[in-house]
């Protein structure tokens, strides 16, 4: 599979072109919002942006420092809860 690199920069956390991140996406530059998507799950995932208040304003570049546009990313959540029984001392079932 092919992966093509970008740089971004979170607006929202006061970020610019000279803190740019690069990372590696699968998208070719025509799906910018993709790009988008896959800069914020390298934030989350890779620089810890998991405690940022979203939505954040990411702004991608190419290797080349073309601007590919600016976009505003919400994270969406989804919570799993699991239960376990537990034994407690003098209580045999």
């Amino acid at each position: 599979m092919k992966t093509y690199r970008y740089k971004y920069a979170v607006e929202s956390l006061g970020e610019g072109l000279e803190d740019a991140t690069e990372f590696e996406s699968m998208w070719p530059q025509k799906w910018p919002k993709h790009i988008a998507e896959d800069a914020a799950r390298y934030e989350v995932f890779c620089k810890d942006g998991r405690g940022a208040s979203w939505p954040l304003v990411f702004r991608l570049w190419d290797r080349t420092g073309k601007e590919l546009g600016v976009f505003e990313v919400e994270q969406d959540t989804t919570l799993f809860f699991t239960a376990v029984r537990i034994e407690e001392q003098g209580n045999a079932a």
